[in-house]
């Protein structure tokens, strides 16, 4: 029964995250592939004899004889993930460890991280041929990367056996568990600068799509467009620069003969079916000796851009000059 259960909350689970839970450009959200164990009947007896628990009914009272694990890359999803179990149909919950709370009750300690929830099902639940019985515990823990590799190298070595471990290497270990807290503060640092740029992309996609629409039909392909606007955004971050000014442009007589290109080579090339296109011939319109440093593609593709405005582009990447 425990192996079913513990099968039904990696399945019921792995499904609703990956689902709703935002992996940005990070690849798959969970780094390490979610799983379930059940314990053995030796670890059992450990738990309830030799650890001091003081259980008056061991088997009954343990609540980790089945259990799943979630690894996720940054705090944010580890948030997520921690709603989405507490806001499941049929499963009741009760948090059982959360480090949040512990960094809080000892600010000055740098131990081992991770959320545990203890989650019942309210009725029956029919998993193959089994039933899984109303209120049978099972743990479920959520960790970052960060900590599940701090875990694997903690778990047994230092916290679980009886044997106090030395001064020198819990000094060691508070020190990793330290590194390993600012580590993830960072990274979560990084991923809102990265979720802010993103934002700012599509918005710029979005203004630039509205333009393409009205002479041709764009093939967005999101990494490509991303990776043309990230190419050339310094440019974009110039104090001159105003996305309303290639709006105006785009709405003027002056850009017919730029779209009609457009509108022609994007029949052959992917490239300028993106959004994306519009702003980098507007940007060589005004950065004619920037923006070629900025294309990160063959130049035969920018050069007949270059020379719509009359430009040679051969002659100004010649020059190297701004």
């Amino acid at each position: 029964m425990y192996e079913a259960y513990g099968e039904f909350i990696v399945d019921e689970f792995t499904a609703k995250m990956r689902s709703e839970i935002e992996s940005q450009d990070f690849g798959d959200l969970f780094k390490v592939e979610p799983s379930y164990r059940t314990k053995e009947p030796a670890s059992l007896v450990a738990k309830a004899l030799y650890r001091a628990k003081g259980y008056e009914n061991p088997y009954e009272e343990i609540n980790d004889k089945v259990g799943a694990r979630f690894v996720v890359l940054l705090q944010t999803q580890l948030e997520k993930a921690s709603a989405l179990i507490e806001d499941h149909d049929i499963l009741d919950f009760e948090k059982s460890r959360d480090f949040k709370d512990e960094r809080h009750e000892n600010p000055l300690s740098f131990e081992y991280q991770s959320i545990h929830y203890i989650v019942r099902p309210t009725e029956d639940v029919k998993v193959g041929n089994m039933t899984i019985p109303t209120n049978t515990p099972c743990e479920i823990q959520l960790r970052t990367l960060l900590q599940h590799a701090y875990s694997e190298l903690t778990h047994d070595t230092v916290y679980k056996p009886r044997l106090v471990a030395t001064p020198d290497v819990q000094r060691v270990v508070a020190k990793s568990m330290a590194l390993i807290e600012t580590t993830g503060e960072l990274f979560s640092k990084v991923e809102e600068k990265l979720r802010d740029m993103d934002k700012q992309y599509q918005h710029i996609t979005d203004q630039l799509t509205q333009i393409y629409d009205k002479f041709s039909d764009p093939e967005y392909n999101k990494r490509l467009n991303d990776f043309l606007l990230s190419e050339f955004h310094p440019l974009l971050e110039k104090d001159n620069f105003n996305m309303q000014e290639v709006i105006d442009f785009y709405e003027s007589s002056e850009s017919s003969y730029i779209t009609e290109y457009i509108n022609d080579k994007s029949s052959d090339s992917l490239i300028y079916r993106q959004p994306a296109i519009l702003l980098v011939a507007y940007l060589v319109k005004e950065y004619k000796f920037e923006a070629w440093r900025h294309w990160p593609l063959p130049q035969d593709e920018l050069a007949p851009i270059y020379s719509k405005f009359g430009y040679s582009l051969s002659s100004i990447s010649g020059k190297g000059t701004y």
